[in-house]
């Protein structure tokens, strides 16, 4: 990607709520930007459903309902039948009990010492039924708290 400030096609800021991406193409871009920018404006309920991440950037496809990071109270998120395919880094996550189900993650991660396949930063998600295909060294999913 030659201009890294076009990397997010959609960007998800500040306080903004009940924001549903369904059935969406993204070529080379990913979605969902850095989340909120201050502690106290958090995003509430950020779902992205059947849609398919080809090529998508360094940071990946990020999932974030809140700047803190802490063990509990962070809104919802979910991440529900979506492809990501090819990707530098594949899904970052920050949501209590988010939901990610049905996925199929596959060729990601393969920079040199680049991020997780899943990368969790909140606690009780449900990781369930996703299919994690031929990723990089680390192909896998980080849970950085408990789960379910």
């Amino acid at each position: 990607l030659k201009n890294a400030s076009r990397a997010d096609a959609l960007a998800v800021g500040d306080a903004s709520h009940r924001v549903y991406v369904r059935d969406v193409l993204f070529y080379g871009a990913t979605c969902c930007g850095a989340g909120p920018s201050t502690s106290s404006l958090t995003s509430q309920d950020l779902r992205v459903l059947r849609s398919r991440f080809l090529f998508a950037p360094k940071e990946g496809v990020r999932v974030k309902t809140t700047k803190q990071t802490k063990r509990g109270g962070t809104p919802y998120a979910a991440f529900v039948n979506n492809t990501v395919e090819f990707s530098e880094g594949a899904l970052m996550y920050k949501g209590t009990g988010a939901t990610i189900r049905g996925n199929y993650l596959a060729f990601n991660s393969f920079e040199a010492r680049g991020s997780y396949t899943l990368d969790n930063m909140a606690q009780r998600s449900v990781v369930t039924d996703n299919t994690l295909f031929y990723n990089g060294d680390k192909g896998g999913h980080f849970s950085w708290a408990r789960g379910q």
